[in-house]
């Protein structure tokens, strides 16, 4: 992939908070219209260096955090749906920006890529 296509492929990620949102809404057919998603841009990082994955690491974790948290902390069941949430919507952003230095950092040494 040459430095200018990813460069335009880096102007933004979403992360979504995925299967585990159809606990916070009252039907299923209301969860798919529900489903949120925050745009996590990343074109200003370079993330074929270690700090630049880890500023987006960062971006993606508060994302996730966002759209995932329960507004509720007393109930434990929405407090593990949001957990749940959080590290499935963390995953999955990882997994769609397929950089090493990302990956390296989310999952260790042998980072789990969506597509082969």
């Amino acid at each position: 992939m040459t430095r200018i296509h990813r460069a335009c492929r880096a102007t933004f990620l979403s992360v979504v908070a995925v299967g585990a949102l159809a606990g916070f809404t009252a039907t299923a057919g209301a969860a798919a219209d529900a489903i949120p998603t925050k745009i996590v841009r990343y074109a200003d990082l370079d993330l074929t260096k270690p700090a630049g994955a880890k500023v987006l690491y960062q971006r993606i974790e508060a994302a996730a955090h966002e759209v995932c948290e329960s507004a509720s902390t007393h109930d434990l069941a929405s407090l593990s749906r949001s957990h749940y949430c959080i590290e499935q919507a963390i995953d999955e952003a990882v997994r769609k920006v397929d950089s090493t230095a990302l990956s390296e950092l989310r999952f260790g040494s042998s980072p789990r890529l969506a597509r082969q």
